[in-house]
């Protein structure tokens, strides 16, 4: 993740918050607070409060959820998912094509499962 350490007098982020589906852990926005100040932190309440109001929109909006989470958990343009077991955030791979599945698509067959 890009920081301004470098850039005397401009803060990095030091705050982030994932908003996710409750049902699936699909991560639909991230939210990072960048104080004005090095050094400056938000009442984490009104980090997840703004990371809210901006899905407010959302389709789904009463199964989603926020949690506070390291800036450093996440990059930015890439697909995450919260485990609602352990409520850690990982990486969104797509499964992997099991062999018999891709052997099925070459020959055109069909359901292999």
């Amino acid at each position: 993740m890009a920081t301004n350490s470098e850039m005397p007098g401009l803060a990095d982020e030091t705050q982030a918050c994932v908003v996710y589906d409750t049902r699936t852990g699909t991560v639909v926005h991230t939210h990072s607070f960048v104080p004005a100040e090095p050094g400056g932190r938000m009442d984490p309440d009104k980090l997840i409060d703004a990371a809210l109001e901006a899905v407010a929109d959302h389709a789904d909006r009463e199964y989603l959820a926020a949690k506070e989470v390291p800036p450093e958990a996440f990059e930015p343009g890439s697909d995450y998912r919260m485990d609602p077991e352990t409520g850690a955030i990982r990486p969104d791979r797509p499964a992997a094509v099991r062999p018999a599945d891709r052997k099925a698509q070459r020959e055109g067959g069909g359901d292999t499962g």
